[in-house]
């Protein structure tokens, strides 16, 4: 991935991903499964500095959000 499609991700996660805090990920994931909604901290990304670029939860549920944005 080039450099500046990583810097657009990072922008779009500062402006529309709730897990950003100052660039550090809080690490909170979702998944729907069997009609139950579970939430996870995921240490991978607990804790550590913004990944947009290599994220599910940003590519599965920011993403298509912000698909429009310029």
């Amino acid at each position: 991935m080039l450099e500046s499609e990583k810097k657009k991700k990072l922008a779009q996660a500062k402006k529309h991903c709730c897990n950003w805090v100052n660039n550090i990920c809080i690490g909170a994931m979702m998944k729907h499964e069997n009609g139950v909604l579970y939430q996870i901290v995921d240490k991978k990304y607990a804790d550590k500095p913004c990944k947009a670029y290599d994220c599910e939860y940003f590519e599965n549920i920011v993403v298509p959000i912000v698909q429009n944005e310029h």
